[in-house]
C-alpha cells in the first residue's frame, strides 16, 4: 500500500463557499447548495488524486429516487429510515457522522449492502477490506486518506488495530515518526463494519455508531448477478434522489432549532433537515434514533 502523503485536497467531496461539491470524475463535478443542484465540468481545484478512485455515474433527476434503495434494504422500515438519513448525510462532509456497522447471519447480504454503500458514496477499486488482513500502518494510511471506508467480517481483532479503529471513529489526530520526521495524521473518514466489532462493547463507540441487522434471506434469496444488474440501473436515479434531498435539507437546515440533541448533535440536526426533506420525517427520525442509541447503551450495562 501506498505511503501516506500530505492531502493536497479533498477526497471525493468538498465545502466550497456556500455549496458542497461532488468529484464525479476528473472531468465532472456535481454542485449542491440550498434547493439546487447541478452537474458542471470540474473546474475547481479542489481535489486530491487516488490511483484506486472511480469514476461515479451521472445522476439523474427522478421524483423520490432513494426510494429505490428500499428493494436492497434486508431490514427493519425503522431501519431504513435511519440508513437513508446517514447515507445522504454522507455527502454533506462538514459533519460528524456516526460509523455504521451491519450486522447479521451468515448469507443474510451483509457484503452486499455494505459495496452497495460504499459504491453509492465514494467508488473506488476496493469496495471493501479485511481489517486483520492490514497491518496497522496500513491502516493509518487507509483511515487518513480515503471519504467512505468498508471494513468486511470484522469480529477479533488485534489491540494495536482495534486502537487504530477507536481512534478513527473519534476522529483523532496521531503523531507518528517517518524519516526521521514527525508526521500529523488526522482521521476523518466515514466507516462501514460488517460483523460484531468487540470495540462497540464500550459506551463511547456504541454512542457513536449505527447498527442494522440484516433479515434471513432464505426465503427471498435473489441470484448476485441479478442484483448487481438491478442495482446499477437503479443507482443513477438514487444518486439524483440523493442530491435532491440534500439539497433541500441544505435549505432546510438553517432554519431548524431542536432541543435536547443528543451526543451526535452534528447527525441529529443535519439528519432532521434530511427527513424533513424526505416528507416530513424529521420527529420520526429524531425518535429512531434516540430509541437506537439508548437500547444499544442498554446492552452493554
Amino acid at each position: 500500500m501506498a505511503e501516506n502523503k500530505k492531502k493536497k485536497g479533498a477526497y471525493r467531496i468538498s465545502s466550497f463557499d456556500d455549496s458542497i461539491v461532488y468529484k464525479l470524475s476528473k472531468e465532472k463535478t456535481v454542485t449542491i447548495s440550498n434547493n439546487a443542484w447541478e452537474v458542471s465540468e470540474n473546474h475547481l481545484n479542489l481535489f486530491a488524486e487516488r490511483p484506486t478512485e472511480l469514476p461515479q455515474v451521472e445522476p439523474i433527476k427522478s421524483d423520490n429516487g432513494l426510494n429505490r434503495l428500499d428493494k436492497y434494504l434486508n431490514i427493519s422500515e425503522d431501519e431504513k429510515l435511519l440508513l437513508k438519513v446517514f447515507l445522504v448525510c454522507c455527502f454533506n462532509p462538514s459533519i460528524y457522522l456516526p460509523t455504521i456497522c451491519i450486522k447479521g447471519e451468515s448469507a443474510s447480504g451483509k457484503t452486499f449492502l455494505s459495496r452497495m454503500l460504499k459504491t453509492i458514496v465514494d467508488p473506488t477499486t476496493y469496495a471493501n477490506f479485511v481489517a486483520n488482513s492490514l497491518t496497522p500502518s496500513d491502516l493509518i494510511v487507509l483511515l487518513s486518506n480515503g471519504y467512505f471506508e468498508v471494513f468486511d467480517d470484522v469480529y477479533k481483532l488485534s489491540p494495536k488495530r482495534k486502537d487504530m479503529f477507536y481512534m478513527a471513529i473519534i476522529k483523532a489526530s496521531i503523531c507518528r515518526k517517518k524519516y526521521n520526521k514527525e508526521e500529523h495524521i488526522h482521521f476523518d473518514n466515514r466507516l462501514c463494519f460488517t460483523g460484531n466489532p468487540q470495540f462497540l462493547e464500550y459506551a463511547d463507540i456504541s454512542e457513536r455508531t449505527l447498527s442494522f441487522t440484516m433479515k434471513s434471506l432464505d426465503k427471498n434469496r435473489v441470484e448476485k448477478s441479478t442484483l448487481c444488474n438491478d442495482f446499477n440501473a437503479d443507482l443513477p436515479f438514487i444518486l439524483g434522489g440523493i442530491f435532491d434531498l440534500l439539497a433541500t435539507a441544505l435549505d432546510i437546515h438553517q432554519y431548524i432549532n431542536l432541543e435536547n440533541l443528543i451526543r451526535l448533535a452534528d447527525f441529529h440536526k443535519f439528519g432532521y433537515a434530511v427527513a424533513e426533506a424526505m416528507g416530513g420525517y424529521g420527529d420520526n427520525f429524531t425518535d429512531i434514533l434516540k430509541n437506537h442509541i439508548e437500547t444499544h447503551i442498554k446492552g452493554l450495562i
